[in-house]
């Protein structure tokens, strides 16, 4: 995929408005961040992918917001997410947090997906870790190929390079892989906007270190460079760029 083929969409303002649409229709909330959010980005990279994607697997669910974003392109797809569906970063904040919004439950997020797919595209929510070896087996069992993969999970370096190691093979060639969340400090830092993670340093601790392993909690950025800098990475990847805080790859 061309990264300008993105940049250039003709349909932006329509793609920003889907999003719009569903955060005004569901339970919970889109993750929209007028700084660095770019949620509406995969309903475009689900457009150009076309007839070609087939199956969509995202990890980190919350309350459906990117999951529904990507269902509204009309291109039949096949939409897997994993989530705890446990509430908002529970191992953050603490258990059963809940983010404004009560518990992201499963029952609730089905209904979310229920309600907000015009195209009626089939979908299997899984609840627990993508870490899980179970689930980790489910999917590359029942999920051979995957088209778009979408990372949205616990942030840490290590959970990213987990989440890429167990899944990332899967990928057909063509296909994306998308990680949500590429922030670097300096990039939160230079940012006055009260709309951007700035305001949720304290809140939500984006830069949190772990005193134990000294690992901070939202490292997507230093998992992203440990990928690219394999000495195998561009044998079989490329670099399709950053678009706000979506950093996207492609199977070659």
């Amino acid at each position: 995929m061309n990264f300008d083929d993105i940049k250039n969409y003709k349909d932006i303002q329509v793609a920003e408005d889907i999003v719009m649409d569903i955060n005004n229709n569901i339970t919970g909330r889109v993750a929209i961040n007028k700084m660095l959010g770019v949620t509406h980005v995969l309903y475009i990279i689900k457009n150009l992918l076309g007839d070609s994607c087939k199956t969509v697997l995202e990890i980190g669910t919350l309350w459906g917001g990117a999951l529904l974003t990507m269902m509204q392109s009309e291109y039949t797809s096949k939409f897997v997410s994993i989530d705890m569906f446990e509430g908002f970063y529970p191992n953050l904040i603490g258990e059963g947090s809940h983010d404004g919004y009560g518990i992201n439950t499963k029952e609730l997020v089905t209904e979310n997906i229920l309600n907000n797919n015009p195209f009626g595209h089939e979908f299997e929510l899984l609840k627990g870790s993508s870490h899980d070896e179970k689930i980790v087996k489910y999917v590359n069992k029942n999920y051979s190929e995957i088209d778009l993969f979408f990372i949205d999970g616990d942030h840490t370096k290590k959970g990213v390079l987990q989440d890429w190691n167990d899944y990332s093979s899967l990928v057909t060639k063509g296909g994306l892989v998308v990680f949500d969340d590429h922030w670097d400090d300096k990039r939160l830092e230079d940012s006055n906007s009260p709309y951007t993670p700035r305001k949720n340093f304290q809140r939500y601790g984006w830069k949190t270190v772990d005193e134990e392993t000294g690992e901070k909690w939202m490292d997507v950025v230093g998992a992203v460079e440990d990928i690219i800098n394999h000495k195998d990475f561009y044998d079989n990847w490329k670099e399709v760029g950053l678009y706000g805080d979506k950093y996207i790859l492609e199977r070659i």
